[in-house]
């Protein structure tokens, strides 16, 4: 399946190699799994570092900016059968079957639209490894993260436990040489 890379990261087409590794790590900190408590963000992650690993590398930007303007060429042929399609299903329609028939471009979708292929198979294998990548990259993070969090919750504990027992060891000994000048 064809991603738009430059959606995804939030820039322009145009863009620098700069914008993009700044978008990357805008991105990665915006979706980090610490900035999102409770909120499952691997999918935002795994498409952030897939994009990044295509448009960071110029030849594979290069390969991938040709599949993209054909990607770009595809969806407006898409968008123009799905509005011939509506407008054919609205002819002769009374206004209330035209109401009804609103939206109608989302049901003939997925009789238009086939999966874009790019032309090239060295892009396309290139996509898929970089989406593998992606996904095993965010994977073990999630994972390391998740035992990270349990050593670090292990030795805070640790340590509240031992301030604790300071505490009380300096409170006892106040209370003694209170006791004691009386």
């Amino acid at each position: 399946m064809f991603r738009d890379y430059y959606a995804i990261l939030e820039v322009d087409r145009n863009c620098s190699a700069e914008d993009i590794r700044s978008a990357y790590r805008s991105l990665s900190k915006k979706w980090h799994p610490d900035r999102n408590p409770g909120k499952d963000t691997s999918k935002e992650m795994i498409d952030i570092n897939d994009a990044y690993s295509i448009l960071k590398d110029p030849a594979s930007r290069r390969l991938y900016d040709v599949a993209y303007d054909k990607y770009v060429l595809y969806l407006q042929e898409q968008k123009k059968r799905r509005q011939v399609v509506v407008y054919e299903s609205n002819i002769g329609s009374d206004d209330a079957t035209k109401k009804q028939n609103e939206g109608t471009s989302q049901k003939y979708e997925e009789v238009f639209d086939e999966p874009f292929y790019s032309g090239d198979d060295d892009l396309e294998r290139k996509m898929q490894a970089s989406r593998k990548n992606a996904e095993s990259l965010v994977a073990n993070f999630m994972k390391n993260l998740k035992k990270d969090s349990k050593v670090a919750a292990k030795g805070a504990a640790e340590n509240c436990l031992i301030y604790f027992v300071m505490i009380i060891i300096v409170n006892v000994i106040v209370a003694i040489v209170v006791a004691a000048s009386k």
